[in-house]
């Protein structure tokens, strides 16, 4: 039986997996419409979830 490494790509791009190069991207925010928790993107404006982004987009354009 061969062994197979698993890091064979990596290795092959120069790439590394180190946890302390890993870059977290995202981030938990409490949706200030409904309250419900949701994920965006680290560093995003984004207030509301998908739905209660939606229903604002709705009232915005209906008060226009």
């Amino acid at each position: 039986m061969s062994q197979v490494s698993h890091w064979s790509l990596i290795d092959r791009y120069g790439q590394s997996l180190h946890s302390s190069e890993v870059v977290n991207t995202r981030e938990l925010k409490f949706c200030e419409g409904c309250g419900v928790l949701f994920v965006r993107l680290r560093g995003s404006e984004a207030k509301f979830c998908a739905e209660c982004a939606q229903e604002m987009a709705i009232a915005k354009e209906r008060t226009q």
